[in-house]
């Protein structure tokens, strides 16, 4: 790990913290049929909500997971914990499928929002105590909708 990223792990993780919980602004590229007023970010992406828009969140909250990895001890650790367990709930998760299972959503966010959303499954070494085991549990049922849909 560079000694630049280790230095500078607290800054990285207090902009992530800040941006998971900043519901606006927002940018929502959402379908209508009707005249109806759009949800608010935090009830259509319960646990991606933050950020100016969904792939930006579902950034951060991979940030943070992977400082909790490389650098545990140079950032707020249990501030970044508990943000990720108020988050990363298997209920907010079943939240997120439901709005990516919706036939309107279907390309919603689709290839880079799809992306950030695999990137912690596939670098599965940031999964290494209980805690980001039952992250990891808890996104599957993301990371098995996208899949799907990619292929």
């Amino acid at each position: 790990m560079s000694g630049e990223l280790r230095e500078h792990a607290d800054a990285y993780a207090r902009v992530a913290l800040t941006n998971i919980e900043r519901e606006f602004p927002h940018h929502e590229g959402h379908p209508q049929s009707d005249a109806s007023p759009i949800p608010r970010p935090r009830e259509l992406h319960p646990a991606f909500y933050g950020s100016l828009d969904w792939h930006s969140c579902v950034e951060m909250h991979w940030v943070l997971v992977r400082l909790l990895h490389l650098a545990p001890d140079r950032g707020p650790e249990r501030e970044i914990r508990t943000a990720l367990d108020s988050h990363l709930t298997a209920e907010a998760l079943a939240g997120e499928v439901r709005f990516f299972g919706e036939p309107a959503n279907r390309l919603s966010e689709r290839p880079y929002g799809w992306a950030w959303a695999l990137r912690p499954t596939a670098d599965r070494r940031v999964f290494n105590d209980a805690s980001t085991q039952r992250w990891a549990m808890n996104l599957a049922a993301c990371t098995k909708l996208f899949i799907q849909r990619i292929r």
